[in-house]
């Protein structure tokens, strides 16, 4: 994988993982400056609308990485059973993150907190488990 794709695949990741990290601490852990506001802070709006944003083309730029890093990894001979394994878990966790978060866009009030609550876990281990793969391919020296 080019280092031009990791980048732009960790900082759409990250982007979206702050915003929707704020946008959850705005929803769910501030209390309403107002009664009669739709928000409980003022920037929650647009944490929101960048999240959502930012949603799709972390899409668009994971699905490059599966094109580009996965395909050519996943015919090698010396690539292990474990290695695949992880593939189709992160490949399983970018799948319910995009339901999920499409699910929240499209019909929002279907009990939209545990829909969050969801989202927020799966994407959570998504970032860990990027995390770990970053980790571990340093440490065998890819």
């Amino acid at each position: 994988m080019s280092r031009r794709l990791s980048l732009l695949t960790w900082s759409l990741v990250l982007a979206a993982a702050i915003t929707g990290l704020g946008q959850a601490y705005m929803r769910y852990l501030v209390d309403p400056v107002d009664d009669f506001s739709a928000w409980n802070h003022p920037w929650q709006g647009t944490t929101e609308a960048l999240h959502a944003f930012l949603g799709p083309l972390t899409a668009l730029g994971l699905g490059l990485v599966l094109a580009a890093h996965a395909k050519e990894r996943i015919h090698m001979p010396s690539t292990t059973r474990v290695a695949k394994l992880g593939g189709l878990v992160v490949s399983g966790l970018i799948l319910a993150l995009i339901v999920s978060g499409s699910w929240l866009t499209a019909w929002p009030p279907l009990d939209s907190k545990l829909l969050s609550w969801i989202h927020g876990i799966v994407g959570g281990l998504f970032v860990l488990g990027m995390v770990g793969h970053a980790w571990s391919s340093k440490r065998r020296g890819r």
